[in-house]
């Protein structure tokens, strides 16, 4: 039997678990942890190796392909001819019926003679074969492609004269048609003109009768001369389908730099392809957060106490605060709508308080700020002197733009804790309510009396919690408390991270002795981040009342 002080012994003498191993519950090392994004950052370095490798492949591929392949190109110029659809009775704008003869350049006919004269497959050449036709010209451009610059150019120049030989053989079998019609017009009118002689012949001269008769003779006469000419005219004609007016000459394919540029344009596209299918240049495509976000850790998904509306980097951009925005107004539609804005603890100022404001304002929603632990714009009075009855509503609301306006607490705030709870603070807010659609009220803490004051005048409370661990757990008894003091609704607002840097940093001052040490870690974080392709968000400028002076970006708090 073993002796328990003997085990705990060398249990203890073992000594700690070695870094990276995983404790009895089989939960990852905090170290493993941080090594998953260095992990994936190489893998997708990885893939882009390899995509731009496969790009270069594929390119030198194409490229030494294109090179194989020689293209000779022969210009042609179509004259209009009897018997083809680019003919002289058609208009000089009407070149459409080119189309039709760059069809017939490469139609089964020209295959068939081109095949006879060079001695190759008929399908082969006409696959070998295209023909363009360059806008408004009357041009033919009769391109081929082979093995050989020999073979290209014979092929486009076999195809260019067999063309115009068969645009001859047209015009010379149309013109043939035309003078077989004609003799025979001419032969029916010489035949009509001899009976009406013989018809006259026998007429009683210088009647009516032998008047017509003699009249009908000379049409037809004068018909005949016509048809005469038209014959002559037509056998006449010297047909000309048209000429050659560049040979056909041979080039390689391809790109100017041949098989090394296209090599280095595939390198470069696989490269570009790789990056995007990685991820590494999408903002958090490492893999690597500041603070997880809490509905993505499924151990804590049930731990948070309300409906979760969303979540917000500390930064708290314009398109989070428009996804929060829509969020609040699809759970809310009574309009006008009052939320109060608050934290669980005391916090150094709210993320998301005036940012959702200008976002409400943006919307074009009448929009009121009611801040009553801090005085807003230039010193003056606020809130403490509007319940106090000291001065009216309208000369303390500061207005910026059309739908946004705000309300301080004021210069003497002191006693606010006892004015808010007294009935002078429900008939504000009944007044801000009849001139507003929304109404955001930041209070602060939810332990603070004025925040026990006016959550059961709102009509849900946004609650900001941190990401931390500690978060939920501080959600719950900020909840409870806001139940028990009459809130109808809670609805969190889980920020990612700390407040942000111009919320709780110093003011500027001299210069004091290890700054430029105490920079070097953020200097490194920035480096890390440029090299894990995340962009680093800039707090875009709160309310600015008097114009001198702005504020974070949730700078309600």
């Amino acid at each position: 039997m073993l002796d328990t002080h003997t085990t705990g012994s060398a249990a203890a003498s073992e000594g700690p678990a070695p870094r990276g191993s995983s404790d009895l519950t089989g939960t990852p090392h905090r170290d493993d942890r941080r090594r998953q994004p260095l992990v994936r950052r190489r893998l997708a370095a990885l893939l882009v190796v390899v995509c731009a490798l496969l790009g270069a492949g594929a390119g030198l591929w194409w490229g030494l392909q294109q090179q194989a392949t020689h293209r000779a190109t022969s210009v042609v110029l179509v004259n209009p001819l009897e018997g083809n659809p680019f003919s002289p009775e058609g208009r000089g704008d009407e070149l459409i019926n080119l189309e039709t003869e760059a069809q017939l350049a490469r139609s089964d006919t020209m295959g068939k003679a081109v095949a006879r004269a060079l001695g190759e497959d008929q399908q082969d050449l006409l696959a070998a074969v295209s023909v363009k036709v360059p806008p408004n010209t009357q041009l033919l451009e009769v391109s081929a492609t082979g093995s050989t610059a020999q073979q290209a150019a014979l092929r486009a120049q076999a195809f260019a004269e067999t063309y115009l030989a068969f645009r001859r053989s047209r015009t010379e079998s149309a013109r043939g048609d035309r003078a077989a019609e004609l003799e025979e017009q001419i032969r029916a009118r010489e035949a009509e003109q001899d009976e009406l002689s013989r018809q006259l012949a026998t007429a009683v001269p210088r009647s009516s009768r032998s008047a017509v008769l003699t009249q009908q003779i000379v049409n037809l006469s004068v018909q005949a001369d016509e048809l005469q000419a038209q014959l002559g005219a037509t056998r006449a004609a010297t047909p000309d389908p048209g000429q050659v007016v560049t040979p056909a000459v041979a080039g390689r394919s391809g790109l100017p730099g041949g098989p090394l540029a296209t090599a280095l344009l595939g390198l470069l596209a696989g490269a570009a392809v790789g990056w995007v299918g990685s991820g590494l240049g999408r903002q958090g495509g490492d893999g690597e957060q500041d603070t997880p976000a809490p509905d993505r850790m499924p151990d804590r998904a049930h731990a948070w106490p309300a409906p979760l509306l969303g979540t917000l980097p500390a930064s708290a951009p314009a398109t989070a605060l428009a996804t929060v925005r829509a969020a609040l107004l699809a759970a809310e539609r009574d309009r006008p709508l009052t939320a109060l804005v608050c934290h669980p603890t005391e916090a150094p100022g709210s993320v998301v308080a005036v940012g959702l404001a200008r976002s409400l304002a943006a919307a074009r929603l009448r929009t009121v700020v009611v801040d009553v632990s801090r005085p807003l714009g230039p010193p003056g009075r606020g809130l403490a002197d509007v319940l106090r009855g000291e001065v009216p509503l309208e000369q303390v609301l500061m207005a910026e733009g059309p739908y946004l306006r705000m309300l301080g607490a004021g210069g003497r705030p002191a006693d606010l804790d006892d004015t808010l709870a007294g009935p002078a603070a429900a008939d504000l807010l009944a007044e801000l309510r009849e001139t507003a659609d929304v109404v955001l009220i930041c209070t602060g803490a939810a332990t603070g009396l004025r925040t026990q004051a006016l959550a059961a005048l709102a009509d849900t409370v946004l609650l900001e919690v941190p990401a931390a661990a500690e978060g939920p757990a501080a959600a719950a008894a900020a909840v409870e408390l806001l139940r028990r003091v009459g809130a109808s609704t809670v609805r969190l607002l889980v920020v990612n991270g700390g407040a942000p840097a111009s919320q709780v940093a110093p003011a500027a001052g001299p210069a004091r002795p290890g700054a430029a040490t105490r920079s070097r870690p953020r200097l490194r974080v920035r480096l890390s981040r440029w090299v894990s392709g995340r962009r680093t968000t800039v707090p875009e400028p709160a309310l600015s009342v008097s114009g001198g002076s702005s504020h974070p970006p949730g700078g309600a708090g």
